[in-house]
């Protein structure tokens, strides 16, 4: 069964690899726009383009560590602001 995630907007940490990668890649080819958080912008940059390629929502890629608190608010702010 397929389900559609059109409308829906997901942020997923540790999006630029592993099970948060293979997450973000499923929801966005499901029509989610998903964000996606990590701590390299070059590792994210890559994920973001690997993503778009089936993607049918709009696919963010933001750096973030969200070990750090103080970090946060920005990355929540440009989510935000995208999507």
């Amino acid at each position: 069964m397929e389900a559609s995630l059109a409308g829906r907007a997901a942020v997923i940490t540790g999006g630029s690899k592993g099970l948060g990668f293979a997450t973000a890649n499923r929801f966005a080819a499901s029509g989610a726009d998903v964000a996606i958080l990590a701590r390299t912008q070059s590792t994210l940059d890559e994920a973001v383009a690997e993503i778009s390629k089936t993607a049918k929502g709009r696919v963010l890629g933001v750096s973030c560590d969200v070990a750090k608190a103080e970090e946060t608010p920005a990355a929540y702010d440009k989510v935000v602001s995208a999507f």
